[in-house]
């Protein structure tokens, strides 16, 4: 996410649609002045961009999240030891009334998944009155007077990259386990896509709030403020179409008073060579 007071401007991450390429091509054409107090833009892993102007009580709430979550682990990775070895033992976790907080907040999260997306992908609701709203990173007049932009795909497309994106996550954590795998390419079935289809809904939004939800959430919703796509006439966030990216994007910067003589984009984090291996 790119908010930038400086030119009165917003890019919303829309997950899938090469918005890390986007983010790391806008930071260098100038959209975001790192010289400013308030130019806000989230860090980019995959091409090492670093975070601009993050809140400081917005990184103490990620590390307290981190920590929580590994204190609960380890305390569930030791009931399990125990119970193998005492089968007829205590089998529940012993948490504390924060952990045992975390616990409930986390569930309803997975319940209600679309709350609280992460941060990196974040809505303009997100901004205003969910997980952001109380790090005034944006106010409301804000994100509904400036200039919003958010990418677009093709939906078939955007799902095989989803699909194709969580496979590798799922691989690279069992291999970070110590699993023993097979050879990367060979996970990519056309009926475990299938399985993955039918089973959105039921499985994946409920179990993997992390990336299950986040990567398959449908694109209309970054382009909403309030559950409008609409106001007195006019579009409130601007879609950029994906399978034009480099002229949408050089087009939008010359709008705002950036360099937009790129010619051709880096390609980041892409995984599209992988959807002809699964029958596509």
């Amino acid at each position: 996410m790119i908010i930038s007071h400086s030119k009165k401007v917003i890019f919303y991450r829309t997950p899938k649609t090469g918005s890390e390429t986007a983010t790391l091509i806008f930071r260098l054409a100038g959209l975001v002045d790192k010289n400013s107090s308030r130019d806000f833009c989230t860090p980019a892993a995959e091409s090492a961009l670093k975070g601009l102007n993050w809140p400081r009580k917005l990184s103490a709430e990620f590390e307290h999240y981190t920590q929580m979550r590994r204190v609960i682990q380890a305390k569930g990775s030791k009931l399990r030891r125990q119970k193998s070895e005492d089968p007829d033992g205590n089998d529940k976790i012993d948490l504390s009334e924060d952990e045992t907080k975390f616990m409930r907040q986390s569930k309803e999260e997975t319940t209600y998944p679309f709350t609280r997306p992460v941060i990196i992908h974040s809505t303009a609701d997100t901004l205003i009155k969910e997980g952001l709203a109380h790090h005034n990173l944006a106010t409301e007049e804000e994100v509904y007077g400036y200039d919003s932009y958010a990418y677009i795909r093709n939906p078939l497309s955007k799902f095989v990259s989803a699909y194709t994106f969580q496979q590798k996550v799922y691989y690279e954590a069992a291999a970070k386990k110590g699993h023993r795998l097979p050879p990367f390419d060979y996970l990519f079935h056309l009926d475990d896509f299938h399985d993955v289809v039918k089973n959105l809904k039921e499985h994946y939004y409920k179990s993997d709030p992390s990336y299950g939800v986040v990567i398959y959430r449908p694109q209309i919703d970054w382009f909403k403020i309030n559950g409008e796509t609409h106001k007195d006439g006019k579009r409130l966030v601007q879609p950029l179409v994906f399978e034009n990216m480099v002229e949408e994007g050089n087009k939008m910067l010359g709008k705002h008073g950036c360099f937009d003589k790129f010619q051709e984009w880096p390609r980041i984090n892409t995984q599209d060579r992988q959807g002809p291996k699964i029958g596509f």
